[in-house]
């Protein structure tokens, strides 16, 4: 269930990253917690907390409480302490981001806020969207001002990216230094269940039946199915050995035997191959400018005047209290072995034991939101 709540969340919690006080915070702005700010501009002590304890329970669920302890860096921070900070280093960068943004027109954000949490409502339905808010400690308002501020750094992002100029001297250094990584097969496939239905399907096409119909017919690949088997460009070390030692020895158009996997027997077209610089040119040209927009965002943030008034040493007040609450809980539920409640019989002893609840999810480092 646990697992389950963050799913439909996840997409607008996601941060879209770049690369002395107390525990709960430290400074209030307007009345709110904050946990940093960024040329005045506070970011509040909860957002942290959502996004921290997503990530948080993804790693105890990995490695148990004990995981958070362990020591990360030369400086014998511990890795509880590290995500702690990049979590906070990433809410700052992309504040840096959103404050920019406020100098730009981005268009009608609030209706498309509007739009994500519609959609986030019909895919999970109103009253599990409810209790996935709940789940994260927020209100519905707060929640959207965390899609916002998601919707506003993406929405800047898209339209400064294409300002940055990339000359074809900076292309062909790119893929010069970068090549022997730029390699990819394009390819379909048809997986069925049985080596018997693997060569009727051979057999259909070599009596001139057209591939994407067959895969629409007969695939048990629902990711590749409707597309007509298509499974788009991908580089080597993607796919499982059996269907990569095929791809990547074959010719463009040929048409494999059928080749057994964990998954099934597939039937494989190899429909193209790029590792040219034309092939990667409009790639390459994205990629430098993502690049440059890195680069003023951190010039920027090198210039702002930012402030941490949350002490990333210390695990967040809230986070203390969910964490003293279930411990209270799990105290309450499991009496001490050989007592019982008063005026009650004794109960004989059993083998039954109740497993207790694990939690879940992650992520760090420094770029967006």
């Amino acid at each position: 269930m646990k697992n389950n709540k963050i799913i439909v969340l996840m997409m607008a919690l996601a941060l879209v990253v770049l690369a002395g006080c107390n525990s709960g915070g430290g400074k209030e702005i307007d009345g709110v917690e904050m946990a940093a700010a960024v040329d005045g501009v506070g970011i509040p002590q909860k957002n942290f907390d959502v996004f921290y304890g997503i990530q948080r329970e993804a790693l105890v669920a990995q490695g148990g409480e004990e995981a958070l302890e362990q020591p990360m860096d030369r400086l014998k921070r511990t890795t509880g302490e590290v995500l702690r900070e990049n979590i906070l280093n990433s809410l700052i960068s992309n504040q840096v981001i959103i404050n920019a943004a406020q100098e730009e027109d981005l268009g009608d954000i609030d209706t498309k806020v509007q739009e994500q949490i519609d959609m986030e409502k019909q895919m999970s339905g109103e009253e599990f969207f409810n209790q996935n808010l709940e789940y994260l400690g927020v209100t519905e308002e707060e929640y959207k001002g965390l899609v916002k501020n998601n919707i506003i750094v993406t929405a800047y992002r898209d339209k400064k990216l294409p300002e940055f100029e990339v000359s074809d001297e900076e292309i062909k250094t790119y893929y010069e230094e970068h090549k022997e990584n730029l390699y990819e097969a394009q390819a379909r496939h048809i997986l069925v269940a049985t080596e018997e239905e693997a060569n009727n399907v051979l057999q259909r096409l070599e009596a001139g039946e057209d591939f994407a119909e067959l895969a629409k017919e007969l695939s048990i690949d629902p990711g590749s199915a409707a597309n007509g088997g298509d499974l788009g460009y991908f580089p080597q070390g993607a796919m499982i050995q059996e269907f990569e030692d095929y791809v990547f020895n074959a010719e463009i158009g040929e048409i494999s035997e059928p080749i057994q996997s964990q998954h099934g027997f597939h039937i494989i077209e190899v429909t193209d191959f790029k590792d040219s610089l034309e092939d990667y040119k409009d790639d390459i040209t994205t990629q430098i400018q993502s690049e440059k927009f890195v680069q003023d965002i951190q010039e920027r943030e090198k210039n702002a005047k930012i402030e941490k008034f949350y002490d990333v040493s210390e695990e967040p007040a809230s986070i203390k209290e969910k964490l003293a609450a279930n411990k209270d809980a799990e105290n309450t539920q499991e009496p001490t072995e050989g007592t019982t409640e008063e005026g009650a019989e004794p109960i004989e002893e059993t083998t039954e034991e109740v497993a207790p609840e694990t939690t879940e999810e992650p992520e760090d480092e420094k770029e967006n939101n």
